[in-house]
């Protein structure tokens, strides 16, 4: 699918525009599409993303300017892509996560508790921090439950072992006996086990 097919529709008056037609309204610089379209070619969803949070950027009746939107989508498309540092570490989100904070950038814009136009990256990257924190400690939590498990199944399987042993300790010292003797009796030779055969038979 190429970006010329992702259609963008007025909710006011539902008229269609493509992408790039819509990109070319907003900024006039090359850069600054193409990193656009490299973030569609890795995912169009992400990249019908990216072009809609451009908009919260654009001041109200002017458009986006270049110097702007290469300064957002420089830093943005690499953290999309791949990943971006912030608090003196780095940060990775898949694509999902990051679907979920774009959408809830989106909320905040549409209830008006967010102000517009943003300055930059800082509130998303703000929201995509927290939501790797949640991923890494519901990770974090399944490996530990993993790790149980496992300790769980190592410490049942010692105790059969143990209660199996100490049956066997306890066994009728008779039986034992005769174990141990069977153990060491001389095994009835060939001939003998032929012999004994024949005399049943013909018995």
């Amino acid at each position: 699918m190429t970006s010329a097919q992702l259609v963008n529709t007025c909710p006011v008056c539902g008229a269609e525009e493509s992408l790039d037609a819509m990109l070319h309204r907003m900024i006039q610089d090359d850069e600054a599409r193409r990193l656009i379209y490299e973030v569609i070619t890795r995912s169009f969803v992400l990249g019908g993303h990216v072009a809609r949070y451009l908009r919260l950027h654009k001041p109200a009746k002017h458009r986006l300017s270049m110097t702007k939107a290469r300064t957002v989508l420089a830093e943005l498309v690499p953290a999309v892509t791949g990943s971006f540092t912030r608090k003196g570490r780095e940060w990775q989100l898949g694509r999902d996560g990051w679907d979920a904070a774009f959408a809830a950038v989106f909320r905040q814009a549409e209830s008006g508790a967010l102000q517009l136009p943003l300055s930059g990256n800082a509130y998303l990257f703000e929201v995509a921090m927290q939501l790797a924190d949640k991923a890494e400690a519901a990770a974090e939590k399944q490996h530990e439950h993993s790790l149980r498990s496992r300790e769980y199944r190592s410490d049942a399987a010692t105790d059969i072992a143990a209660v199996a042993a100490n049956a066997l300790q306890q066994r009728d010292p008779a039986l034992v006996k005769l174990d141990q003797d069977s153990a060491r009796a001389t095994p009835m030779p060939e001939h003998i086990k032929a012999k004994i055969r024949q005399l049943k038979k013909g018995a």
